[in-house]
């Protein structure tokens, strides 16, 4: 480089460097956030226009059962009637409880064709498919429609031999007598298979109480005794017979059924209640079910934390070992179908790790629907009530908000 080629550059570089004056550049300070005036609102213990109790519904959280409420979101239990937060009934016109869908399904009556269900049990005609009841039909393997006995009968295809029927068409053999039966069984003579005139053996209908018989299923008693005659129906045979609902119990002659024994109406139950076909208590007894038997399993835990601590009662807690989040879930099984009212859980830590939101489901065999107590908030002493008994063999809570606390649990009980 030639000497003047330097100083031209040097010349430059200095007509660069002081020529431009240095900007140091401050950023302008971000502005503070403005408080939700929400959140003061719903804390505050006064009412306003923004809520329809003192700290909830409106803008806030869901109300407690009799606070005031104009729409049924605004409470807890999806229920406001008369302008006051109720709970889930089976004519409140909301899909609340344990129902399947709106009034029906779950401990309400069971639904109609095309409404959403959970179980078959849900279903008016017993039939429960792609989460909705079905129309009965003629396959479907379940005594529904106008049938006489499942599928057949009625509308389908006459019944064979034995099944019950209401009259001769419903038979194939074209003679009903309580069930179907062969021509001979009509003649006014003991014939062929009969074991008494016009009944028993294994073309005719059974016979009453009295008749001759060979086995018990000729006997309309579905009791065959030593002396070959077919005995009447009693509340001691260990059969079920006569009109009992369940053996030996139920009907207008028998003691009523203990709990979860089958029911066709309150009648038959000791307890004063037939839900969904089975016999549950009218009313809370208060006393905690046994945990003999029972496990735990949880979808998080601490190392070397068991969720079974929860069902121990000698002071061990179980700990999800992290933070909540939204479907966090801890899951009992009560190893058979109970009947309850209640289930409590506790959490005595003193960093109050209990869900601010949950929600409860209920299960007869590990297969989950819809949330039996939706939207439940937490504390040091989270109790789930329910208005009606509820049957259920699963148990499954499920954290429905996320908070960085981890999540404890000490004790879990489930009450009659």
């Amino acid at each position: 480089m030639t000497v003047r080629s330097a100083l031209s550059l040097l010349g430059a570089l200095w007509f660069a460097a002081c020529s431009f004056p240095e900007y140091a550049f401050v950023p302008e300070p971000e502005p503070e956030p403005e408080p939700d005036p929400l959140v003061s609102v719903c804390t505050d213990g006064l009412p306003s226009d923004a809520e329809t109790g003192i700290d909830c519904g409106g803008g806030c959280p869901p109300c407690g059962m009799g606070e005031s409420c104009r729409e049924h979101q605004d409470c807890e239990s999806q229920a406001c009637v008369n302008a006051t937060c109720q709970q889930p009934a089976c004519d409140d016109g909301v899909k609340n409880g344990a129902e399947s869908d709106t009034d029906c399904g779950g401990q309400c009556d069971p639904c109609p064709p095309g409404r959403d269900c959970g179980s078959d049990k849900d279903c008016s005609e017993g039939v429960c498919a792609d989460g909705f009841c079905q129309l009965p039909t003629c396959d479907d393997g379940v005594l529904n429609g106008d049938e006489t006995a499942p599928d057949c009968g009625g509308s389908c295809d006459p019944c064979a031999l034995g099944l019950s029927c209401d009259q001769n068409s419903d038979c194939a053999s074209v003679h009903c007598d309580g069930v179907c039966v062969s021509p001979g069984c009509t003649d006014g003579v003991l014939n062929g298979d009969e074991t008494d005139t016009d009944c028993g053996g294994p073309g005719c209908g059974p016979c009453q109480a009295g008749s001759d018989c060979e086995e018990d299923s000729d006997c309309v008693s579905l009791n065959c005794d030593d002396a070959d005659l077919c005995a009447a129906a009693s509340c001691d045979d260990q059969i079920l017979n006569g009109d009992e609902a369940a053996v030996d119990c139920g009907g207008t002659s028998c003691e009523g059924c203990p709990n979860l024994s089958p029911c066709n109406t309150a009648g038959d139950c000791a307890g004063g209640a037939c839900q969904s076909g089975l016999c549950v208590p009218a009313a809370p007894k208060g006393a905690a079910l046994s945990r003999v038997g029972w496990s735990a399993t949880a979808s998080d835990s601490y190392v070397d934390d068991d969720p079974n601590e929860v069902l121990d009662s000698v002071g061990g807690r179980w700990t999800s070992g992290t933070s909540q989040y939204d479907g966090m879930w801890l899951e009992v099984d009560m190893g058979e179908l109970r009947t309850f009212f209640s289930i409590v859980l506790l959490c005595q830590e003193a960093e109050l790790d209990y869900p601010d939101r949950f929600d409860v489901y209920l299960s007869t065999d590990g297969e989950f629907g819809e949330p039996a107590q939706p939207t439940l908030f937490g504390g040091v002493v989270s109790e789930v009530s329910f208005d009606t008994a509820q049957v259920a063999r699963y148990i499954r809570i499920v954290i429905r908000s996320a908070k960085t606390k981890w999540w404890s649990i000490d004790e879990l009980n489930v009450y009659e």
